[in-house]
């Protein structure tokens, strides 16, 4: 299948559980950036009040997709005594076809991960048709605290760095007043691969973060 027919039948699939969710990852970040960029998954937010790791194996299921969960210890790399033994919460499943497991697949993001159930409550009034009608998609705030705490995680991930700096170059109604929020209640700051891009408010917030876990870190040590 290609991408935009795993997209429309994912959202199809989800819809069918009546429960709330949204589009995210690529597809919406190059809504916001200032240039289109390729991706090659559908990444989904789910928020269900109960069963959100079955829904999501079920509709990865109907996809045809083999199905990988990636757990707490698996994004945020360890330890690896966690890792190893499969023992924190599950985080995100990973959907692909077992005769191309690097085409096109489909991630689920569940409520587990801090941002989410925010991201999906506030998506339900962020509409966007990418071909098949309105659907809900996560907002530029949203798809920046993501970014930010998938660098949190893991530095590396040059798409990551690359989509918020074009974010923050091409987005000029960003609702800074939410995002420090947001920074401040996950504990996350300013990626430093984009302190030349972030706007200087939240610079300055990041700072303040930076601190804080300092002197918490004093503290224990004493």
């Amino acid at each position: 299948m290609e991408l935009d027919e795993i997209l429309k039948k994912t959202v199809e699939l989800t819809k069918s559980y009546q429960i709330p969710y949204a589009v995210a990852g690529g597809l919406v970040a190059s809504v916001y950036r200032e240039e289109y960029r390729n991706t090659n998954d559908v990444d989904i937010v789910i928020n269900p009040a109960n069963n959100a790791l079955q829904i999501a194996t079920d509709i990865l299921s109907a996809l045809n997709f083999e199905v990988g969960i990636a757990r707490k210890a698996d994004l945020q790399g360890g330890p690896m005594v966690a890792i190893k033994r499969k023992t924190t919460e599950p985080c995100m499943l990973i959907g692909r076809a077992k005769d191309n497991p690097k085409g096109p697949g489909v991630d689920i993001l569940l409520p587990s991960i801090p941002w989410v159930p925010e991201a999906v409550r506030r998506a339900q009034n962020n509409l966007l048709d990418f071909g098949f009608g309105p659907i809900p998609a996560i907002t530029v705030e949203d798809i920046i605290m993501a970014k930010f705490v998938s660098l949190a995680n893991a530095s590396g991930r040059d798409k990551d760095v690359d989509d918020l700096k074009s974010i923050f170059k091409a987005s000029k109604d960003i609702d800074l007043k939410y995002l420090i929020g947001q920074m401040t209640k996950l504990e996350v700051s300013v990626p430093p691969a984009i302190n030349k891009n972030a706007p200087e408010i939240l610079l300055k917030v990041s700072m303040d973060i930076k601190s804080q876990e300092k002197k918490s870190k004093k503290g224990i040590e004493r």
